[in-house]
This record gives structure tokens, sequence and C-alpha cells, in this order.
């Protein structure tokens, strides 16, 4: 089952008046040349016809409007308006790209007073003396998966990224203020994805996302910070999708793993885990790069893995395990 999935990007709009929008998502976008060229592509979705024109604070004291180059439909109550950009940056360093619009859609619930409420994002930019295609989201807008066992997924990293970067995921306020993360059993976002197990009640849910992308220097001695990518979200929770919590099958509680610096085996142990099928292992480096995957029939309630990391150089590891709609990602560290 396909869910209709909205973000909301957020902009300086000259038009401060008291008409509402009816924001509900969009994404932005920023590349940088190797002479120090930005440039930006954003969409913004929204219930009402009419935004013609938003503005843009590239955070070094300049700003410019912006045009819609396109509007389409995708479908018949949303609307979508596109636009794009460029900016020459004098001089390296860290920039701060501010986007404000107004206003909200209204009766969101996880977000009082929602249509009163301005959309806002600020965008970290850090210019080098190399170029930098941002890491982008792997899904389009609109893919968002309902899963039989009451978990909503979102498919969210992109591949298309250097192999010396590294990349993180977390959750930010979708407003300044006046919001709070729907009340779930799991609620969890990581590089590979945004999971959501059993929403509790109808509404329409808001939430923001933030990538943060690193790359290692010259030197291979520190992680340089290249930017930050910010996709604000709606989704729209139907009676149907409502599932009671003892149809979650495999939830964060469920995993244990220890010992955590761990040198030559790490236990991976689950305690009360219903599975339906094999548990999908895989192991990551920093680097986003696979290096073990395995499936492991399951057969017991309570049950000890044993990893063997004694061939793994030291650093940094993540540990996803899967089953069904449940996935559980762990970090771990191996020091020889």
């Amino acid at each position: 089952m396909r869910l209709s999935l909205y973000f909301t990007v957020l902009f300086v709009h000259s038009f401060l008046g008291i008409y509402s929008q009816g924001l509900r998502g969009g994404e932005l976008s920023i590349d940088i040349s190797s002479t120090q060229i930005a440039s930006l592509d954003l969409q913004i979705y929204l219930e009402n016809q009419g935004l013609d024109s938003v503005t843009v604070n590239w955070g070094d004291g300049t700003s410019n409007v912006l045009i819609p180059v396109n509007t389409i439909i995708p479908n018949s109550n949303i609307y979508v308006a596109l636009f794009s950009s460029s900016h020459q940056y004098d001089t390296l360093g860290a920039f701060e790209i501010e986007v404000i619009d107004s206003f909200l859609l209204a009766d969101v619930d996880n977000i009082s007073n929602s249509s009163d409420k301005y959309l806002k994002i600020r965008d970290s930019l850090y210019i080098h003396d190399f170029s930098n295609d941002q890491v982008g989201f792997f899904s389009n807008h609109n893919e968002f998966s309902f899963i039989d066992d009451g978990a909503l997924i979102h498919s969210l990293f992109s591949t298309e990224f250097n192999i010396y970067d590294f990349v993180t995921a977390e959750f930010i306020p979708f407003v300044d203020d006046g919001y709070t993360l729907p009340i779930a059993d799991s609620l969890e976002v990581g590089v590979n994805g945004f999971y959501w197990s059993s929403p509790q009640d109808a509404g329409t849910y808001a939430f923001a996302i933030r990538l943060h992308e690193f790359r290692w220097n010259n030197n291979f001695t520190e992680y340089l910070k290249l930017g930050t990518k910010t996709r604000y979200m709606m989704i729209d929770i139907d009676s149907s999708m409502l599932v009671s919590n003892h149809n979650l099958i495999f939830q964060e509680k469920h995993v244990t793993i220890y010992p955590n610096p761990v040198k030559n085996y790490l236990n991976i142990k689950l305690v009360n885990a219903l599975l339906q099928k094999n548990l999908q292992l895989q192991v990551t480096n920093l680097l986003g790069q696979s290096i073990f995957q395995q499936d492991i029939p399951v057969f017991e309630k309570e049950w000890t893995y044993q990893l063997d990391v004694s061939s793994f150089p030291s650093g940094t590891y993540f540990l996803t395990l899967q089953n069904g709609g449940g996935i559980v990602s762990r970090k771990f560290m191996v020091q020889h």
C-alpha cells in the first residue's frame, strides 16, 4: 500500500499577510562548484495555488527573490512550486542559508496552532576548495510504504555521494515552538530510512529530517563538514492504517549488543522477539559500505548470535537488523 507523503521546505517570503498557503512540504538541494558557485533547487508543496515568489537569504548578507519555473499538480489536492537559482560566493567558509514562508497547513496534530506558524529552514553550507555535489534523498516525495504489521517506512539515504563521505541523520523540530513528535512505540530515523511503527491516532502529522554530510580531508586525518540537507514532511494517517501495539513484531527494545567496544566477537541478543521470518543482518562502515550481510533463521523468542569481528579494522560500525517491517540499528566500535 502506498501513501502520499508531502514535505515542507521553508523560505523567506516577501508577503507576510494573513492568507494561509496551506504549506505541506518540500525540500531544498544545493551543490557547490570548484569556483564557489552554489546551484539551488527547491520544491514547495501546498494545498492552495498562488505561491508567486520566495526570497532566499544566502548567508553572506545577500538575498534574491525566486519565481517558480514550473508548477505541476501530482494529484488533485496538492500543488507543487519549483524554483531554481545560483549564487557566487566570494570566500570559503561556513554559511547558513535561511528560507521562511507562511503559513502551515491548519490542524496538524503535532503542531499547536499550525495555521499560525511560519515554515523555517536553516541549512548549513561549508565551502571548501573543491566541488561538492550534495548528498540527496534516495526516495521521491511520495514514496512511502505501509507494512501490514503497522510500520510506515520511507527510504532516505542516497548512494549518489563521494566514497569518502560520511552521512548522519536526525529528527529536528518542525517549527520553533509548539512541536512534538507523535506518540509511537518505535520512531526511528537513520541514513537508511525513516521508520514509524503503529501510529496511535488518525490525523495529519509533521516530521523534519536532517542529513549531515562530512568528508575526509586530503590527509585522511579528520572529517570536513560539507553541509546539511533537510526534508520536511507531513503524513496523513487514516483509520485503516492504525494497528494495535500487540501487532508490532520486531522493535528496538528487543535487541541488545555487547561488549561494546568489541575485539573479537559481538554478541547480538534478542529478547521476547516474535519474528515472522529470517532475520536480515547487515554491518556497514562509516562510508556506508556493506562489509557483512547474512540472513539468519531464528526460531526462539530469546536468542543470541555471535558475530566474528576479529578481521574488521578498528573503527566505528553500524549494525542493522530487519525482520518484516521492523528495523533496528545499533552503533558499535571495534578496538584491537
